[in-house]
């Protein structure tokens, strides 16, 4: 009985490792990236502050500590805004790769006519993402 829990367990770990390994972890939606680095912005703007509590009765090792907590919270804003930008340009990407598609699979001896027909909704579909990303990013 024990060696049929131990299989049953060691093939859903291996299930799991394989799938890490493929890839299919989920990437976080704009909002849990967006969520995420307003926590990573809140742990910085802590770290700052106790560097910024740091005075003259204390020491170069505290200060130092507190220095390196400042480069840690900064990490993490780093990689939680670089999460951001990428799911903020996911739709956008998806939707080129949908055009590129359709553009490649337009036959050689296609009309012009009949190729851009046949990739119009794709282009409308990237105009539509590029204009929600720029409303988000608010380019000036």
């Amino acid at each position: 009985m024990k060696k049929k829990y131990g299989l049953i367990i060691g093939s859903c770990l291996l299930i799991v490792l394989l799938c890490i390994g493929a890839g299919c972890v989920l990437e976080p939606t704009t909002q849990e990236a967006e969520a995420q680095l307003c926590q990573d912005l809140g742990e910085l703007d802590a770290a700052l502050t106790q560097l910024e509590s740091i005075n003259q009765s204390s020491t170069t090792a505290e200060l130092r500590a507190a220095q390196d907590d400042v480069t840690q919270a900064m990490n993490q804003v780093r990689d939680s805004g670089m999460q951001v930008a990428e799911a903020r340009t996911r739709e956008l990407d998806a939707a080129y790769q949908n055009l590129e598609n359709a553009v490649r699979s337009i036959p050689n001896d296609a009309t012009i006519e009949e190729g851009l027909a046949s990739i119009r909704d794709e282009l409308v579909a990237v105009r539509n993402a590029w204009t929600q990303l720029e409303a988000e990013v608010q380019c000036p």
